[in-house]
């Protein structure tokens, strides 16, 4: 089945690629169209029940290169002077009405291109809006002022209800006809069907059963309700169908219109009572359309948020791996220390950070030890977080305490404009005095966790401005006697801050967190843990916690 509407297809491309057979397939469609248009104005006595014409006119112009567009006027002009000719008409009037169907398709389309310059595609919104209002009303309106003045010239008829039967005669042409060949010429993105056009078909048919059945038993007050079946088709399965759904509506309604016998309305002329259904063929076809093109363009919203969701996933896997990748191994040990680092990457915001963190034996036998937190996100500060540990570990080498090793660092990162106003905390142990020298570049305090009675310590340190900020200014440190067997604690910002709080907050939580971890080994996981268990909301910066346990 699919293979045989492929060849199909396939061979009508090939007859409308040649100039000759677009000229002969636009004609006969306007022929056709003509004819039906002529034939309901006479077994009904109503004029401009409905021109399939103007639709199959800018359904033409939509589908080809603006270079054939002269190919298809000309079959517009042969066919409307042809059946004017056929049907009665005098040379004059023909070629006012021939100036007015020619013209109203070409600004119809035109002014579709000109406001939509990519492909037209009417399940997206925005294109809807300018099809219709270009193609089903702009041009339409041009075609009633000319057509009607040609009209009246030549007849009797009023001009102002000329105008308005003549102007919803050709939008509906437009609607139900030229909305068909636009949408099939466009993508199908709603495919809640599965490819099978078993229900799109029977709501079609149905619609328009219901359509004819309102007509002949009702008067048609209960109009409305059959033409439902329009935006359930879009809400269903999109434009396409919503387009299909109607043309199927308009087909019976035009076929039961020579039958009927009464009154369209009671109580109305049968002029008045036919626009009022065509104003409700116009509305609801126009509603279908929207419903369907407005849910197309949510299910591509919910596709493109999977995928950026999806993605977002496995970036967030990456930058935590680059991350890790930037910093020491997780877990070292020295002659005089062991240490555990621990890394959490941010909750709110995806991208390689700054956090950084050291623990190393030096040449001399000292253990240098650091944390650092680089401002920003990103490639910039991941860099920089690289370049900033490599210099702190070659200043360490040459520092006699923590507060020349900061001025070492500040001497030679003047250079690194991205490290300003990054905070960092150093240490330096020597396992033969047990002295721990410390100091801190705007940095959270460090704690010295040990066992027994003595508990938790804070290492309160003369304090320092961020990096950067006042390279020249003087650098304080302090010492403490590190006992065997206890365990240095230090984190980056990420672990104690949280929006609304203080810092304070944040630190005497992180104190209780470490009181009450008890006697056994301190590792981050632990204290990490500790504090979690301790604030109802995550952090929305990263996290780095380092444990160093000098043996």
């Amino acid at each position: 089945m699919e293979a045989g509407w492929a060849g199909t297809a396939a061979a009508g491309r090939r007859v409308l690629s040649t100039g000759f057979g677009l000229f002969a397939v636009v004609l006969v469609g306007y022929l056709a169209g003509s004819w039906i248009a002529f034939w309901l104005a006479d077994q009904t006595g109503l004029s401009a029940v409905f021109f399939p014409p103007a639709g199959i006119t800018v359904g033409a112009l939509l589908t080809t290169r603006r270079r054939r567009w002269p190919l298809v006027l000309a079959a517009v002009v042969s066919g409307e002077l042809t059946m004017d000719l056929r049907n009665g008409l005098g040379l004059a009037e023909s070629i006012g009405f021939v100036a007015a169907n020619g013209l109203e398709p070409l600004v119809g389309a035109a002014l579709v291109r000109w406001a939509v310059a990519e492909r037209l595609d009417l399940s997206r919104v925005r294109h809807l809006v300018c099809y219709v209002g270009g193609a089903a009303v702009g041009g339409p309106a041009l075609g009633a002022v000319l057509g009607s003045a040609a009209a009246v010239g030549f007849g009797d008829n009023s001009y102002l209800s000329t105008v308005w039967q003549w102007w919803l005669g050709d939008a509906l042409g437009v609607l139900l006809v030229a909305t068909v060949v636009v949408a099939w010429r466009t993508p199908a993105h709603r495919r809640r069907h599965d490819g099978r056009w078993a229900w799109p078909v029977l709501l079609a048919a149905g619609t328009a059963g219901a359509t004819v059945w309102v007509l002949s038993g009702t008067d048609m007050p209960l109009l409305f309700l059959a033409l439902t079946g329009i935006v359930v088709s879009g809400a269903l399965f999109g434009v396409r169908a919503a387009a299909a759904t109607a043309l199927a509506a308009a087909l019976g309604a035009g076929v039961w219109l020579p039958f009927e016998e009464g009154a369209l309305f009671g109580g109305l002329d049968p002029g008045t009572a036919l626009v009022i259904v065509k104003l409700k063929f116009f509305v609801f076809e126009s509603s279908g359309l929207l419903v369907g093109a407005e849910l197309a363009e949510r299910e591509r919203l919910t596709a493109v948020a999977g995928e950026m969701e999806q993605e977002a996933v496995v970036q967030q896997a990456t930058v935590e791996r680059l991350q890790r990748l930037l910093l020491p191994p997780e877990h070292q040990t020295g002659k005089a220390f062991e240490a555990t680092g621990l890394y959490i990457a941010a909750t709110t915001e995806l991208g390689v950070g700054g956090d950084w963190y050291e623990s190393t034996d030096l040449p001399d036998g000292r253990v240098f030890v650091a944390v650092g937190d680089i401002v920003g996100h990103g490639a910039v500060a991941a860099a920089s977080m690289g370049r900033l540990r490599m210099l702190a570990s070659m200043c360490a080498v040459e520092a006699r305490d923590a507060g020349e090793l900061l001025r070492h660092v500040e001497e030679r990162a003047v250079w690194m404009v991205d490290a300003f106003a990054s905070t960092a905390w150093f240490g330096l142990f020597d396992p033969v005095t047990r002295l721990l020298s410390f100091a801190s570049a705007g940095h959270p305090p460090a704690y010295l966790v040990e066992g027994g009675w003595e508990g938790v310590h804070r290492l309160v340190c003369s304090p320092n401005v961020p990096l950067l900020v006042r390279p020249d200014g003087p650098k304080l440190a302090s010492e403490v006697l590190v006992p065997e067997g206890a365990t240095l604690v230090m984190y980056t910002d990420g672990l104690i801050e949280r929006r609304g709080e203080t810092l304070d907050d944040g630190i005497a939580r992180l104190e209780a967190a470490l009181s009450g971890l008890g006697d056994g080994p301190v590792r981050p996981e632990g204290v990490w843990a500790a504090v979690r268990d301790r604030v109802a909301s995550p952090s929305d910066d990263d996290t780095i916690v380092l444990t160093v346990t000098f043996l």
